[in-house]
């Protein structure tokens, strides 16, 4: 949680405008132009960004609420870190087969010896999370959905591990989002029913409700 302050009010720090102190910038740049040492291989986190599809260094990364400096700011301490076999930022990752969005810019990619970590990174942007924005192609075959190029197989090159594990990987996602508005949506629920009835208290009563998602039943039982 410390860190978690200390990032935000680093990112926070400006003198006018949206974007960042020029001093800071400054030291930024000496940072992303440090070289550091993975898999035998001299790295600069600044040829990263550059070898990247969004332009990041040009605009984005000095913005005072970058997601993308964000990230930076919470993951380029593991260039030093010896169990960390390899970190980048702005990691291209390969493309569904037969369409011309190009390839994915993944915002974090680390190494561990028994793991590999993606991320992407979202400050402002987990206000505006919508279920919708993730392309079907992805996920549904084409018997589904009309003007899908070919089947899940065919579009992740024929292989049938990603075509079943990434689609069942993205519906758990959606699940688990879903689960979360839910529970958002039952605890405010509650807590207006609560409020509303609390007058009622010693009336002796009682009302129960439920809220049924795909995996998950939630029951109230509230007395009053």
């Amino acid at each position: 949680m410390k860190q978690e302050i200390k990032i935000r009010e680093r990112l926070g720090k400006e003198k006018s405008g949206q974007y960042i102190d020029p001093d800071d910038k400054k030291e930024y740049l000496i940072r992303l132009n440090t070289p550091y040492e993975k898999k035998n291989q001299i790295k600069t986190f600044i040829s990263q960004y550059n070898s990247g599809d969004g332009n990041d260094l040009k605009k984005k990364f000095w913005s005072v609420h970058s997601s993308s400096r964000y990230a930076f700011e919470a993951y380029s301490w593991l260039a030093n870190e010896k169990s960390c076999l390899d970190i980048e930022f702005e990691m291209k990752l390969p493309a569904l087969t037969g369409y011309s969005v190009g390839a994915p810019n993944m915002d974090v990619y680390i190494e561990f010896t028994d793991k590999n970590i993606f991320i992407e990174s979202k400050l402002l942007e987990c206000e505006e999370i919508s279920l919708s924005k993730l392309s079907e192609s992805y996920y549904k075959e084409k018997s589904e959905l009309k003007n899908l190029k070919g089947t899940l197989k065919e579009r992740y090159d024929n292989d049938i591990g990603l075509s079943k594990k990434i689609p069942d990987f993205i519906m758990e996602i959606f699940e688990m989002i879903s689960n979360m508005r839910i529970e958002a949506a039952i605890a405010a629920i509650s807590s207006i029913l609560v409020h509303s009835l609390s007058r009622f208290s010693n009336s002796g009563s009682a009302i129960t409700f439920s809220i049924k998602s795909s995996s998950s039943l939630f029951i109230f039982n509230l007395h009053f």
